[in-house]
C-alpha cells in the first residue's frame, strides 16, 4: 500500500480475442489487437492515480513517466510474457533476419495540457521499439513518424504497433490541446 491508502488498480490485463493478428500498418510499421480496450482504459486510469510519475533520471528524452515495474510488479510480467510471446515470431517474419531480444523496459507515459504536452522528434534507445495505445487525447496528442508519414490516430485504444527505431524512425507525440493521452512504451534488450 501506499500513502494515499490502497490503488483501485483493475483486474489483471484482458488480451484481445485476436492478438496476435499482425497487420502492417504503415512503412515497416506493424499493429496487432493487444489490450481489449475495457482493460487498456482501466489500467490507464489506475496508473494515472498512481504515485512516482516523473521523467527517468539522466533521459535525453525526458518524459512524464511511470516504470510498469513500480506500479505493479505481476501485471509488468504479465505484459512483459505476452509482449515476447508475439514479437518473437513477428519480428523473424517482418524484419528478417531480426530476432526479438526481449522485453530491456516498459513504462507508462503520458501527456496532456500543462503538464507534457508533447515530446519532441527523436529515436529511441532500443533496436525496436512498441507503443500500447490505453488512452488517445482528446486533441491532438498523435504520435507522428515524419518519415513515414504515419500516425497513429486511428489506431484503436488497446493496439500495440512495433517499429525498428535506432536510425529509421524518429517520432514525435505532437502538442496535446485537450484531454490526456497515454500509452505503455516498450523497449527491446
Amino acid at each position: 500500500l501506499d500513502r494515499a491508502g490502497p490503488r483501485a488498480c483493475p483486474p489483471m490485463a484482458e488480451f484481445a480475442g485476436d492478438a496476435g493478428e499482425w497487420q502492417v500498418l504503415g512503412p515497416e510499421i506493424v499493429g496487432m489487437p493487444f489490450l481489449s480496450p475495457r482493460s487498456a482504459r482501466a489500467l490507464a486510469e489506475a496508473a494515472h492515480a498512481a504515485p512516482g510519475w516523473q521523467p527517468l533520471p539522466g533521459d535525453n528524452v525526458p518524459g512524464d513517466e511511470l516504470r510498469l515495474k513500480s506500479f505493479d510488479a505481476g501485471r509488468a510480467a504479465q505484459v512483459e510474457e505476452a509482449v515476447n510471446m508475439h514479437l518473437a515470431s513477428m519480428v523473424g517474419s517482418f524484419w528478417r533476419p531480426a530476432k526479438w531480444p526481449g522485453v530491456g523496459d516498459q513504462f507508462f507515459i503520458r501527456y496532456a495540457p500543462g503538464r507534457q504536452p508533447s515530446l519532441r522528434l527523436h529515436e529511441d534507445n532500443s533496436c525496436i521499439s512498441c507503443s500500447i495505445k490505453l488512452r488517445a487525447a482528446c486533441g491532438g496528442g498523435v504520435l507522428w513518424f515524419p518519415r513515414q508519414n504515419f500516425t497513429d490516430e486511428n489506431i484503436p485504444v488497446g493496439w500495440l504497433i512495433a517499429w525498428p527505431s535506432r536510425i529509421t524512425h524518429p517520432h514525435r507525440v505532437m502538442p496535446v490541446s485537450k484531454g490526456r493521452r497515454m500509452s505503455i512504451v516498450v523497449w527491446s534488450h
